[in-house]
Parts: structure tokens; sequence; C-alpha cells
């Protein structure tokens, strides 16, 4: 075997590395929750555990060089380029977890993050819809074999263990037991869900627990509120820290007329300014996928006067990024030395 065939599987790597390096690619890392929840409960996969964050945010000091949102911003306007193997770190939602176990993790590690709040949830006394689903559906031991409600378009579902739908392609991770008509129940209403505006949402929650026979109570989990006001102005107070808008209710934009996509950004922009008592310059948009996004939330944000708008379409940063729409890769339970594999693949 020549030195050529020994260096040939290695060549795609260091070139790929020396390519990122070259453009001057950085990477922004998408979390939603900090904590640890029941087995089974998290279908989406949105919690990594503190051990694992801490894990991770230990990895990141020591062989990347994390930025903050305004160190990518301002390279993006213009300003200084950013370092070799640059990643940035972000939580989107405003879960209460993120100020009171990411945050100390990453002030022990000096690792700057920004949060992106969905302002209309603070304080609020219901659990974001996808929480709600998770309890009405995946929680009860059993369910009536048939649902079949008045809504303005037609829903049947039937038990059985058929499953008519798969996984979706995000990869949810279903408890052990759920049988694939629950399944499928759980998948085709969640879809549905991810359409309609918080007021319909919430209706057509109510009609599932109704349904369903297992009580919809209107009080938050521990595990699944959100954060106070009073947490969010601490956790804002912090030099480390970036606080941005995520929408007041959380909407899939593409899916509201735009005048309601402008309302949504420039109202959880002004409320968030009330209560933080300072500008709020960034926003990432709900759910993040193109399709999701859509082409007249970067506008409306634009007009908001925010200066940087994000999305999680899984894409690099580099310089000629369009402000309005910069991508983020979605970072999910993974060891230290997933994690290392996936930050060297990227960068």
């Amino acid at each position: 075997m020549s030195w050529r065939d020994l260096l040939r599987p290695l060549l795609p790597r260091f070139g790929k590395a020396l390519w990122h390096r070259l453009q001057g690619d950085a990477v922004i890392l998408a979390y939603h929750r900090v904590t640890t929840l029941p087995p089974g409960s998290d279908p989406y996969r949105l919690a990594v555990t503190p051990a694992t964050f801490d894990a991770q945010m230990e990895i990141l000091r020591r062989k990347f060089r994390p930025v903050s949102l305004y160190q990518i911003a301002d390279s993006l306007l213009g300003g200084a380029p950013l370092p070799r193997r640059a990643v940035a770190v972000t939580f989107d939602d405003g879960y209460a977890d993120n100020a009171l176990e990411a945050a100390p993790i990453l002030i022990r590690h000096g690792v700057p993050a920004a949060f992106f709040v969905t302002s209309g949830m603070i304080e609020n006394r219901d659990e974001f819809w996808w929480d709600d689903l998770e309890r009405l559906v995946l929680a009860p031991v059993r369910l009536p074999d048939r649902f079949a409600p008045a809504w303005a378009e037609p829903f049947v579902w039937e038990a059985n263990d058929a499953g008519r739908e798969d996984l979706p392609a995000e990869g949810a991770v279903f408890p052990r037991g759920i049988s694939k008509g629950r399944r499928e129940l759980f998948l085709r209403l969640s879809r549905m869900l991810k359409q309609l505006p918080r007021e319909e949402q919430i209706a057509r929650l109510d009609a599932v627990a109704e349904w369903s026979d297992f009580g919809l109570v209107r009080e938050v989990r521990s595990n699944r509120r959100t954060m106070t006001a009073t947490e969010l102005l601490n956790l804002s107070r912090n030099p480390l820290f970036t606080i941005g808008a995520h929408t007041m209710t959380h909407p899939r934009l593409a899916a509201l007329p735009p005048a309601a996509q402008r309302e949504e950004i420039e109202g959880s922009k002004r409320d968030l300014e009330a209560l933080l008592g300072r500008s709020v310059g960034m926003i990432a948009y709900p759910y993040g996928d193109p399709a999701s996004v859509g082409e007249a939330a970067p506008r409306a944000a634009r007009e908001a006067g925010v200066t940087c708008g994000f999305t999680a379409s899984g894409g690099y940063v580099r310089r000629g990024t369009d402000p309005f729409s910069v991508p983020r890769f979605f970072a999910y339970e993974w060891s230290q030395k997933e994690f290392l594999y996936e930050l060297n693949r990227l960068l």
C-alpha cells in the first residue's frame, strides 16, 4: 500500500476543514432546554440533561472558540472577521431551566449565549402546545378507541397498530409501549396544531382533553414552565448573555398573513424591551425551517428594526450570509465524544 493510499481517507476531512477555515465559517448551535425529563416525555428531543450540557460546554471551551451573537452580527455587518472554529450557543422558547440550569453551566465555562424568548409565555399559566399534547396523548394509560372532533376540517382517528404515518423527519422519540396508532395520533395532531394560532391551539387541546378524559388542568407542571419576569431580568443582567425575541405566541409565521407576522415580531420586541429596559435587536423565527419562516418574516424583522434574524436551517455563517436569515444547527443529547465529532464534522 502506497503513502497516497494511506493518506487518501484523511484528505476529505482535512480538505473540508481547510475550506471552512479559509471561508471564515462559524456555526451557531440551537438548544431549547437543559433539564432532566421523565423517560418518554420528550418526543421531539428538546431537552439536554445538565450533565451532558456541562460536558458539551467543556469541550466547546477547550476545542473551539465560543463567540457571542454580537460578534456574529458585527462580522456580518462588515466588522472584524470571526475567529477560526467559532461557535455560538443559543436557546429558543424561554423555558425556566435556561436560567436555572443552563446559565450556571455557561457562566462556569465562560461561554456566551443568546436566549430567544416567546414574550407571551413569560409568567404564563399555559404550557407550550407540544407539552400539553405530550401530556394528553402519550401520558394516559388508555385512550378511547375513536376520536372524531367537530372541527372545520375532517379529522378522524381510530386506535389500531397499523400506523399510517412513520416517524417525522426531525426524529421524534416515543415512550416504550406506545402503539403505532397512538404515535400516529400524536404526529397528526402535532402537524395540525403547528399551523394554528394560539387561541385555536388551546381550543383544540381542550377538545382532546375532554375526549381523552385525562383532564388538561390549566396548571403548568414545574418541569414545563417558562421563565418568570424576574428570572429573565436576572439573566439579562449578565454580560455573557443576550436576550432576543421569539415572537409573542410562537406561531408558524408563514401560516399567518403578513400583517399578523409583523405584529408577532414587533410585539415580541416591544414587550421584551419594556420588561428589560433595553433594546432587543435579534429574533429567532419559531420552528426555524424555511417552510415555517417563509419570505415575509425576514422583511418584517428588518422593518421592525431588528439587526439579525435566525433560522434553524442547518447552514454555516460566513461573510455574505443574509443577516435576516442566519442559519443554525440544532443541538441534542450528545455525549462528549459525539459532540466533538459533530462539531469537527462541521468545522
